[in-house]
């Protein structure tokens, strides 16, 4: 006669059937999000470089004026272009992840 099995390795059994139902479905929305994330950041390579260099202009025309400047203005607008160009070099940063992930 088999012995049963205990309460202990009956709730294992259970819990590894439902982890496996709910991987296998994880699984199926990755599939999913994959099929639609990678063609819409394809599709928004362009508009985004155009994004991330849209600022340059006018970090450009803040480091002539403070060249053309006298007094401390020159250090002022110098400091000024610098913090500008922070916020569009993290942003061209994290898009060249994103794009690295994308063609991976």
């Amino acid at each position: 006669m088999s012995r049963p099995s205990s309460w202990s390795s009956r709730t294992n059994q259970a819990f590894s059937r439902a982890t496996s139902h709910v991987d296998g479905q994880t699984a199926d929305v990755a599939r999913r999000a994959v099929a639609v994330i990678v063609p819409a950041v394809r599709l928004l390579r362009i508009p985004s470089l155009l994004l991330a260099l849209a600022p340059v202009p006018f970090l450009l025309s803040t480091l002539v004026l403070g060249l053309a400047a006298d007094g401390t203005a020159p250090t002022v607008l110098a400091v000024v272009a610098a913090l500008m160009a922070l916020v569009p070099a993290a942003f061209a940063a994290r898009r060249s992840r994103i794009l690295k992930a994308v063609e991976e």
